[in-house]
């Protein structure tokens, strides 16, 4: 059984500790999630979102394509649905993210992570 959204434990990152705004996007979704944990790397969280240790991830912005295009590629093919945080594509056509972040789980969760 697929967990709900309020069963599921999310990796959940600002990306920048002095923004405000990203901090209280996490601490709405605290409330919402069973659990919330931070690894310091998108990309082991990515992979433990694809061997199933992880429901959810999202870093709310600061991010690189070269720091979570494997990662990305690994948990969509585990099934996860993976967009920038705000529900866009994650990569631009040049590869590039934007510093947009990501969001990424199975689609209860990831609808989660994207409302703002």
């Amino acid at each position: 059984r697929l967990p709900s959204a309020a069963d599921a434990v999310v990796s959940a990152d600002p990306g920048d500790a002095d923004d405000a705004e990203a901090a209280a996007r996490i601490g709405r979704l605290r409330r919402r999630v069973r659990a919330i944990r931070t690894f310091g790397s998108t990309a082991l969280s990515l992979a433990y979102l694809a061997a199933g240790r992880l429901d959810g991830v999202l870093q709310v912005n600061g991010l690189q394509s070269v720091d979570v295009a494997a990662g990305a590629l690994v948990a969509t093919l585990a099934g996860a649905r993976v967009t920038a945080a705000d529900g866009r594509p994650l990569l631009r056509s040049d590869a590039l993210t934007d510093d947009a972040g990501i969001a990424a789980g199975r689609p209860a969760v990831h609808r989660l992570l994207v409302r703002r």
